[in-house]
């Protein structure tokens, strides 16, 4: 448990308490301007598959990746990812490794072994939490291609994705500055500037800090497309 708040919460610990639990925002991420935003979006943009269980996660990868003019479409575990390749083409996967029903590694495997006989070669990233020696690779020798470790950083998320494309877009790339602080405004941006995102993300994160939640079924509709 990384956090204790005691009810009722106020907004503003609960925002902060997400924003450390989460770090989905760093400050050497500068806020863009509306125009850097516009011209980010007019870029080339990517069809990704997203494989996260999580509720929160899956918020947070979504924003950032259509802050980057991506199309986003959800898998709540390994064998929804699976059945999603198999009816759509997609430029990547992001792939988290602990997931119910399938763990990204076996969903991993499978992809590739049908990728034998079918052809082609999708690019997957994993996304772990897992930070031990050897993780990295066991995801490399399962068929990822990169290792991104949680929590995501979006810069980090940002570059393994781009480096995972031929002669993508320059127009994408960021400048980083330095420093270390992160407040509300800036994960605000992160959000799309959507104050209704923001609070979205808040809502979730506060039902699934709960101590009982809904069934997964409700909690998780598959192939869910942003």
């Amino acid at each position: 448990m990384d956090h204790c708040l005691i009810k009722p919460v106020k907004q503003s610990d609960l925002l902060d308490a997400i924003v450390n639990t989460l770090q989905v925002a760093t400050a050497d991420e500068s806020p863009r301007s509306p125009e850097e935003q516009v011209a980010v979006q007019s870029q080339s943009s990517l069809n990704i598959l997203l494989a996260e269980d999580g509720l929160v996660n899956q918020k947070v990868a979504v924003n950032l990746l259509q802050l980057r003019g991506h199309k986003v479409t959800v898998a709540n575990n390994g064998q929804e990812a699976l059945e999603i390749l198999a009816r759509d083409h997609y430029d990547m996967v992001l792939m988290d490794v602990q997931m119910p029903v399938m763990d990204g590694l076996e969903a991993t495997r499978q992809l590739r072994q049908k990728e034998v006989f079918a052809g082609g070669h999708v690019p997957i990233i994993a996304m772990t939490a897992h930070a031990m020696k050897g993780d990295r690779q066991r995801c490399l020798d399962a068929g990822m291609d990169a290792y991104l470790p949680k929590p995501i950083r979006a810069d980090d998320l940002y570059e393994v994705i781009e480096s995972m494309v031929p002669n993508f877009s320059e127009g994408h790339s960021r400048t980083k500055e330095s420093g270390t602080h992160l407040d509300r405004a800036f994960l605000l941006q992160q959000c799309g500037g959507d104050l209704d995102t923001l609070t979205e993300i808040v809502d979730v994160f506060t039902m699934e800090s709960a101590p009982t939640h809904a069934a997964d079924s409700d909690r998780h509709p598959s192939g869910q497309c942003y």
